[in-house]
């Protein structure tokens, strides 16, 4: 439903309830930069519709609170805070600042700046992933608030599901995914009842649902967060969480038998694995002393507090080879033990202190991102590298210490050449950047699947000497490059049929040994090239390595002294298939199951970022200068403890990197060291300059841009649907549950007695930040101890409309907008129909015209009712739960020959375990497409607006007849465009009144305004009554005279909004002009609203965007004649809210 009501009361409504987008703060932040007396940048959230970002400009002076709030000595730094969010709090979607959110950290830096931190809560229930900033200067100047909010929320905060029992569901998870814990060392936190809103993490909208937050894991394994719907049990998402100077070092457990070495032992250390113990013990200390000397001593280990830094080495029931932050302690498999990658794991537990950015998609691109930072800055200033050298890297250099990945460079027939993404093998012969040129050729193999490879080629002949295409399949692919091997073949090309998704292809260690290299290319590009070699346009390909000067540098490689070699190139991060870019063709984009949806990948962007801006480069066409390595490191370190937050994204990264360099700005900067003598102040100072090459290295990687190239596709298509191209919408039946639906009816049917007693329900919850009502069939079902007929949930949900006539001639539509998440193959949706008395049938596929079936459900063990027919099912691509709204359209024609009436019926249907989110039902509209030609009949009364459904407001319309004898009154509807539609017409008896609804009155008909057909002794006029507040409604009687001129005194813009919606009733085209009048009536300033509103359209304007400081009237003036209705209302959050119109003087000439 799209915010479309007159005025900017309802705007920012809609856009404080998280719907809107930029456009809709507009006036709204320039209030508040008016008020405030000075320049603002601001930026809205992606994920709620809400701001999500304001600040006073760079090189601006001045305060975000209104000019005239009290001075600090008056107020404390919190009541600023509170100040700020009692005025504009409808900003960031918090109606109720005073109640939602709660102080949780405040602390003054050295630069004298306050900071404050404000955690959301619903009814006193916490909210993931929320915190408010405030950053206010030593003037007591409110410079910056910016953080995640979740507006609008609105469901109960009553567990219907016991901590105990979402406890246990968490644990069986969790031991189910790390079966190497033995259940006795899982850990696991007491549960926290916690508002969880879905997608955050990702920016996109999501439904908000109460769980129970449970933190558990090992310390030997992986900590995660998970969340357990507290009305159901069900798994409601999973967040990893792996990622004084005490320390202490175990080898092999934690218990304290396996402790080898703790502060204050003798060093170095004598014991076994002895090197990898001192390089635990030496690693810790660089990173303590490091972030030590960055902040002077104000940040002590990796909590501030002088925390125990503990170490675990070869953990018995690790994920090995790998190493990483279990939440408790660093962890390290045999090997991993070197100086970057420790200092990399211990920033990933500064970060969970600092900003707790959730470890999937861009957040968990950063979090990884600023550990690569930190942990190559210890690598960079402990002088003790082992092997290349730390020279500067020339612009596009690849190092040594980080081979670069393969590519697949395509020559065709007509000169031209297209490279293409590629993976590699962990066997075969490597590929040499200089590379192999040969033809490609399809392999052909005997069996089921000859483009698999999977047997010996039957054309050999034609592979010898050349380099094979095969498709991934049902072998292993060590066997697919053994038998291209055999042939002749002198390489080998996979595609992966399965996606674009690239893989390190694994050979066991008993496979024999191949000697071509073998490289992976993604589905669309293999397809492509398949086409391509069909139609005779490919001359040779050639098998590369990435293309760049060879050096000897291991600068700004992560994890060089790995045997392995280094894991990631921070200066030439596509070099091993990490993007430089938004823009770059290697940007991850997911699913979220896939690295937790790029969090390895995608950090090279800001890896890029923050490296080219230490030495200075070329980048995307940018050039950014060298800053330097303490003035990078301050801007970044204050960006990660400052400004970011749990759910920040790449665009929060870059204005908290602006906003980072502008607060450092002629302020000396700590010395960086990773030892104990902190040399103090250096000599460097940020400067304009450097300013300037934060903003150049922010555009070089793009960091502000979305990931366009992401396009995952969706359950249903979201565009709208133009019901009647070229003939006129005439409505047989519609409800959009906004009302009695006492008309429906509801019933299930369970297999099993295990089946949970539930019906189709209405609710006014739905995803993705939707407003109204829907019925709803939630997808339930347990994922852990459930089986046929153990907790079986196999069963099904119906929902019957009621009876709808057929009419006589022409087709008949059905239109209904739904959304759907559901358990993909087995739980699902879909519609039936009966007509007159007979059978409910499938309304098949072929009926559907947009926005059809999702596929079959599955047959294969699924206890479904449906299993097997056509149904809506599914989710989203690139999620893990969670659907899009969409429009499905179906001619029902062929379903009702010779029928009189008939009845719709949704059905949903689930079998024994899982499940998801549901199936929602927003409307449902029966509909004739009829051609009408409309005989536009001349008036002078009009209804100059009329709200549309759904937008958060209803039009009711009252006719009074003064007569004492019965009169008919046609009211004649248009489009906002002056499109006449059908008229309706109604009989009101002597004396009597009608009352209705605009939706009654005229269908579902997405009109904007009518004009009065009839005697003048019946009146017409109608009410505009707010949602959300019922009390505010404003009566409007019908505009019964012309004018040219409408003169009104505008209202106080701190507390009102003034809306105009003016008609044109020329039978030509008119000019609607805006005057600014003075206190004697004299033109201050004329504006241009509309040069060419066409006959019978209609116009809306708001005033406060035009208004001055001395305006003391407005005046809207038009040549020819026009009908103007004002009306005046209350801003957000101003209480109590109040609807009134306002009469003009009306000038007839």
């Amino acid at each position: 439903m799209k915010p479309t009501f007159l005025f900017s009361l309802l705007v920012l409504i809609y856009c404080s309830h998280g719907f809107g987008s930029g456009d809709c703060w507009v006036e709204s932040v320039d209030s508040l930069a008016k008020e405030s007396g000075t320049e603002v940048r601001w930026r809205v959230s992606q994920a709620t519709g809400v701001i999500e970002l304001l600040a006073v400009r760079a090189g601006s002076e001045g305060s975000l609170l209104p000019r005239g709030t009290s001075t600090p000595t008056h107020l404390k730094k919190v009541d600023i805070a509170k100040t700020f969010m009692a005025r504009f709090g409808s900003l960031f979607g918090m109606k109720h600042a005073d109640r939602d959110l709660v102080l949780i950290d405040e602390f003054t830096d050295k630069m004298g700046v306050t900071h404050l931190s404000f955690g959301q809560r619903y009814r006193k229930v916490p909210v993931f992933a929320t915190r408010l900033r405030f950053h206010i200067d030593g003037y007591g100047r409110l410079r910056v608030v910016n953080g995640a909010v979740v507006p609008g929320l609105d469901l109960s905060t009553q567990p219907t599901r016991s901590a105990e029992m979402a406890a246990a569901e968490a644990m069986a998870h969790y031991l189910e995914r790390y079966a190497r814990v033995p259940a006795d060392r899982a850990l696991l936190e007491e549960p926290v009842l916690t508002i969880y809103r879905k997608g955050l993490d990702r920016g996109v909208h999501g439904k908000s649902v109460l769980t129970w937050r449970v933190e558990l894991g090992s310390v030997e394994g992986r900590s995660e967060t998970m969340f357990i719907d507290a009305h159901t049990a069900k798994l409601v998402d999973v967040l990893p969480r792996f990622r004084s100077l005490a320390r202490e070092v175990f080898d092999g457990g934690t218990t304290p038998e396996f402790l080898v070495w703790q502060e204050g032992d003798p060093l170095p250390f004598q014991g076994n694995n002895a090197a990898s113990v001192n390089e635990l013990i030496q690693g810790s200390l660089e990173t303590f002393h490091l972030f030590a000397s960055l902040t002077d001593g104000d940040y002590l280990s990796f909590d501030g507090q002088d925390g125990l830094m503990s170490s675990l080495l070869n953990p018995p029931d690790g994920d090995c080879p790998n190493a990483f932050w279990s939440g408790a302690m660093t962890v390290f498999c045999e090997g991993f033990a070197v100086d970057d990658v420790i200092a990399h794991e211990w920033t990933h537990a500064y970060t969970d202190y600092t900003n707790n950015l959730i470890y999937r998609w861009q957040p968990g691109a950063l979090n990884e991102s600023y550990s690569d930072i930190f942990g190559e800055l210890v690598d960079l200033l402990n002088l003790r590298d082992q092997v290349g050298t730390q020279q500067v890297r020339v612009d596009g250099g690849i190092s040594t210490f980080r081979p670069a990945g393969p590519e697949v460079v395509v020559n065709a027939n007509d000169g031209s050449t297209n490279v293409l993404l590629a993976s590699g093998a962990t066997f075969g012969v490597p590929v040499t950047q200089q590379g192999l040129s040969s033809m490609v050729v399809p392999v052909a193999s005997g069996g089921d699947a000859p483009l698999e490879g999977c047997s010996e080629l039957v054309n050999a002949a034609e592979v010898a000497g050349r380099i094979g295409l095969v498709d991934r399949g049902s072998c292993f692919f060590v066997d697919k490059a053994r038998f291209a091997e055999q042939a002749g073949a002198i390489g080998l090309i996979v595609i992966n049929q399965e996606g674009d998704e690239l893989l390190t292809m694994a050979g066991a260690e008993d496979a024999p040994v191949i000697g071509i290299p073998a490289v992976m290319i993604g589905r669309t590009n293999g397809q492509a090239l398949r086409a391509a070699l069909a139609r005779n346009e490919v001359v040779s390909v050639t098998v590369r390595g990435a293309q760049g000067q060879i050096e000897s540098s291991a600068r700004w490689v992560l994890g060089e002294d790995l045997a392995t070699g280094g894991l990631r190139d921070m200066w030439r991060p596509n070099s091993g298939r990490d993007p430089d870019r938004v823009s770059d063709p290697h940007y991850h984009c997911g699913p979220e199951d896939s690295d937790f949806g790029g969090v390895h990948v995608n950090s090279g962007i800001n890896n890029r970022a923050f490296s080219l801006l230490v030495d200075g480069g070329t980048a995307n066409g940018i050039v950014v200068e060298p800053i330097g390595m303490t003035k990078a490191a301050h801007i970044f370190w204050r960006a990660m403890s400052v400004y970011l937050t749990a759910v920040s994204d790449f665009t929060d990264n870059a204005d908290a990197l602006m906003l980072a360099a502008g607060d450092l700005q002629g302020i000396p900067l700590q010395s960086l060291v990773v030892h104990e003598n902190w040399p103090g102040p250096s000599e460097e100072i940020i400067d304009t300059q450097d300013v300037l090459q934060v903003e150049r290295a922010i555009q070089a990687v793009e960091m502000q841009l979305a990931p366009v190239r992401c396009t995952f596709a969706t359950n249903l298509d979201p565009a709208e649907v133009e019901l009647c191209a070229a003939s006129t919408v005439d409505t047989l039946f519609f409800d959009d549950f906004e009302g009695d639906v006492g008309s429906w009816r509801t019933f299930n049917l369970g297999i099993f007695d295990s089946f949970t007693e539930r019906d189709w329900a209405v609710t006014e919850n739905l995803p993705e930040g939707r407003t109204g009502r829907a019925f709803y069939a939630e997808d339930v079902g347990l994922t852990r101890n459930c089986g046929v007929g153990l907790n079986d949930e196999s069963g099904m949900v119906s929902l019957l409309s009621p009876v709808i006539a057929v009419p006589e001639t022409g087709d008949v539509w059905l239109s209904f907008e739904h959304y759907f998440s559901t358990e993909k193959e087995f739980d699902g949706g879909n519609v039936k129909i009966r007509a007159d008395n007979g059978d409910f049938v499938l309304i098949p596929s072929d009926a559907f015209a947009f926005n059809g079936y999702s596929g079959a459900l599955s047959t294969n063990r699924n206890q479904n009712p449906l299993s097997g027919q056509q149904a809506f099912h599914g989710i989203n691509e690139g999620v893990v739960t969670g659907g899009t709204w969409g429009t499905s359209l179906a001619n029902l024609s062929a379903l009702l020959q010779g029928a009189t009436r008939f009845q719709l019926r949704f059905d949903f249907g689930m079998d024994t375990c899982v499940g998801d989110d549901g199936w929602y039902l927003n409307s449902v509209r029966v509909f004739q497409c009829v051609q009408e030609v409309v005989h536009h009949e001349a008036s002078n009364r009009w209804i100059t607006h009329v709200t549309r459904q759904g937008a958060g407001f209803t039009t009711n319309i009252q006719l009074v007849n003064e007569g004492e004898l019965p009169v008919s009154i046609k009211l004649q509807p248009y489009l906002a465009d002056g499109t006449a539609i059908a008229a309706v017409n109604f009989e009101v008896p002597g004396a009597g009144r009608l009352e209705m609804s605009s939706i009654d009155a005229f269908g579902s008909r997405d009109l904007s305004h009518f004009s009065i057909v009839g005697p003048e002794t019946c009146r017409v006029s109608v009410s505009y009554q707010m949602v959300s507040d019922q009390n505010a409604v404003a009566q409007v009687g019908e505009f019964s005279h012309a004018g040219k001129g409408f003169e009104v005194t505008p209202g106080d813009s701190v507390l009102f909004f003034d809306g105009v919606a003016l008609v044109n009733l020329a039978e030509e085209a008119n000019n609607v002009s805006l005057q600014l009048l003075d206190a004697a009536g004299d033109i201050l300033t004329t504006h241009t609203i509309q040069d060419a509103l066409a006959p019978k359209a209609k116009h809306l304007v708001l005033l406060g965007q035009f208004l001055t400081a001395d305006t003391a009237r407005v005046k809207i003036v038009t040549p020819q004649p026009a009908a103007v209705l004002f009306l005046r209302g209350t801003n957000a959050g101003i209480e109590p809210g109040s609807l009134v119109e306002v009469v003009p003087t009306v000038t007839k000439e």
